[in-house]
């Protein structure tokens, strides 16, 4: 089975339907919710989630869809070794991308973060 590391704009498109991602995002999280595959996403990624899912939703709400995601995803933390790696990984242009990238790289999960 695989594992998928699932950034930010993901699980963003898929709990806003933002169209037109949000069909890849739905895809993505139907494997999830069947087993088809394992989710993984990074602390970061939920903080700033919740931050952009409070936009539109109470707090309370908020809270309660970042408790499922976080049910249904397996929690990756950054160690200072992969922020190192993200300075100097000149193929990526964004650092939080980057930092996103050799995360998933370090676990050997198949990133789906954009990279540029």
């Amino acid at each position: 089975m695989h594992n998928l590391f699932l950034d930010t704009n993901i699980i963003v498109d898929y709990l806003g339907n933002r169209a037109p991602f949000d069909q890849h995002a739905n895809q993505f999280f139907d494997g999830l919710i069947n087993n088809k595959f394992f989710g993984h996403t990074s602390i970061i990624n939920l903080i700033h989630t919740h931050y952009q899912i409070r936009k539109k939703l109470s707090e309370i709400d908020a809270t309660f869809v970042i408790d499922q995601i976080v049910d249904l995803l397996t929690i990756t933390d950054i160690p200072k070794d992969i922020a190192k790696n993200a300075v100097v990984n000149l193929s990526v242009k964004d650092f939080e991308d980057a930092v996103q990238y050799e995360l998933a790289i370090s676990s050997d999960l198949i990133s789906l973060s954009p990279v540029t």
